[in-house]
């Protein structure tokens, strides 16, 4: 039979028999002009893209936030219930980012903004991670956190309203118990009466 060689597509032919193009494509990818997918520069470009649209200062003071948010969490793990390194970094990144995860699942904002840009996770796996080495230390710095937790906090809840107010949810409108004189129903569109 001769010896199979892979012919691109997923199956082996006899060698020396060539089947069709032997170039493999995605689907609807973009192709360079050798019809061959294209690379990293135009998946780096569309994450640029979807990473956070916010101004410069306050895209600063959300990540400062997030930040604060995951030491905070994270320094209460330590303390209170005496976790490990693993579960000190994910209570203190479920601190840092559940609420905005919660805040656009509820305003259909999907995907959320904390899986698009990588900044967001990484501060608050970094605020978990130093809550866990120098615990004992930051003991002195605990005013100066709380501070940074009320800079998280008014600036979360700002963003959080204005990204509210620009999804524009879909909120039933209920009707007002007074009709007035022009929004009546004229009898002869009534349903009639049961008697």
């Amino acid at each position: 039979m001769g010896v199979l060689r892979w012919d691109g597509r997923g199956g082996g032919v006899p060698a020396g028999f060539r089947r069709g193009n032997t170039r493999r494509r995605c689907r609807g990818a973009p192709a360079d002009d050798r019809g061959r997918p294209s690379g990293r520069r135009s998946r780096q470009r569309g994450t640029r893209a979807r990473m956070s649209s916010q101004p410069a200062p306050l895209l600063a003071l959300d990540l400062t936030g997030t930040f604060a948010f995951g030491l905070n969490g994270a320094l209460t793990a330590v303390r209170a219930a005496r976790l490990d390194v693993v579960g000190v970094v994910v209570l203190g990144m479920i601190t840092a980012l559940g609420g905005g995860f919660i805040r656009d699942v509820l305003i259909d904002s999907l995907p959320p903004a904390t899986l698009l840009d990588w900044r967001y996770y990484t501060l608050a796996a970094v605020g978990g991670l130093i809550a866990f080495a120098l615990s004992r230390h930051l003991r002195r710095l605990e005013p100066a956190i709380t501070v940074l937790d009320a800079v998280g906090l008014s600036t979360f809840a700002v963003i959080g309203a204005s990204k509210a107010l620009d999804s524009r949810p879909a909120v039933p409108r209920t009707r007002s118990r007074r009709t007035s004189a022009t929004t009546r129903t004229p009898s002869s569109c009534r349903p009639p009466a049961r008697t």
